[in-house]
């Protein structure tokens, strides 16, 4: 009987402690009634530029010493999650699957309320890309988070709305991308980002002013009036495989995008231009690299392949060619 006894014992005490354990996690989260409640404290309206940022200015009526949150979710316009961002960017975006917070509703952007907060400014920023594009708009509304430590005015949600302006310049972004995925012999898929591809950019002596190795997608940006006017020349390049197998034989789906920041882009497909069956200059492939004459003149600028256009300059690319050799990476 006392083994008995004994044992009915540890089993209550047992239940006693997850009870009390389960209690502890939620005997801090108030009634609705008493929750604290956030406010706007600022304006609700913002006129950015692409690059430009401004706050959402938040009051809360109680602090308290814990960790609460809200979410911002757009309602309307033509503004995509990319063009903006609000507080440090912790979004739910259904359109790639992301959910960090399982909140398993729209899309939006999550933002931490620290402890013992009285008021908060959020950042908020209309985010700059070299995109030729009109101006956007957004309307997104401030709203609880899961509804467990802190309520929202307004009968929980605060509307907002942020105009974007596109910003253009007259500087040159020259970009080569090499998008995807490939499987190899054992079966495993791989990014194509182990694949490399590089750029270099030469003067009209034919020296070397500018590579691009390192990256995925490589890319120079190119402020205006940084380089004299004058002819360059931009090699894309197909470097190495590295050694890596294919299941299946491939087309590398390169492209080259030039664009004249907010004002005109012009995507040059090179997807039929190398293989995974030839490789490239580490490889022994011949055709391992495309080149392009730069014009530069003031804030025009002119790309033109150099294989086969029928211009002054085709004579001294040929020379060039001839003797040409790839840097030591």
């Amino acid at each position: 009987m006392k083994k008995i006894n004994k044992y009915l014992g540890l089993g209550l005490l047992a239940g006693l402690f997850v009870m009390t354990s389960c209690e502890e996690d939620y005997i801090n989260h108030k009634p609705a009634n008493l929750k604290p409640m956030i406010s706007n404290a600022g304006p609700t309206s913002f006129n950015l530029a692409e690059g430009e940022a401004a706050t959402i200015d938040i009051a809360i009526s109680s602090p308290i010493a814990l960790t609460g949150f809200v979410i911002f979710r757009p309602t309307s316009g033509n503004a995509a999650l990319s063009d903006y961002q609000i507080g440090n960017g912790s979004k739910i975006d259904y359109s790639d699957g992301t959910d960090t917070y399982h909140t398993g509703g729209p899309e939006g952007y999550v933002m931490e309320i620290p402890p013992y907060s009285e008021t908060l400014s959020i950042p908020i920023e209309a985010i700059f890309d070299i995109l030729p594009e009109g101006n956007e708009t957004v309307t997104f509304e401030m709203q609880p988070y899961n509804n467990r430590e802190l309520l929202v005015e307004n009968g929980g949600a605060v509307t907002y709305t942020l105009n974007i302006t596109n910003s253009i310049s007259d500087d040159l972004d020259i970009t080569m991308s090499w998008d995807g995925t490939f499987t190899d012999a054992d079966g495993e898929e791989h990014d194509l980002c182990d694949i490399d591809f590089d750029m270099e950019l030469y003067d009209s002596s034919f020296t070397v002013i500018g590579t691009a190795y390192t990256g995925c997608p490589e890319n120079f940006y190119i402020p205006a009036g940084a380089l004299p006017d004058g002819d360059y020349y931009l090699l894309a390049q197909f470097y190495a495989m590295y050694g890596a197998t294919f299941q299946s034989a491939m087309n590398f789906p390169v492209e080259l995008t030039v664009t004249k920041v907010g004002q005109v882009q012009e995507v040059i497909d090179l997807s039929t231009m190398w293989n995974s069956t030839i490789g490239g200059y580490d490889e022994g492939n011949p055709d391992w690299f495309k080149m392009y004459v730069l014009n530069i003149s003031g804030t025009t600028y002119t790309l033109t392949d150099a294989d086969t256009s029928e211009i002054l300059f085709q004579g001294k690319v040929a020379n060039f060619l001839q003797n040409f050799k790839p840097k030591t990476k």
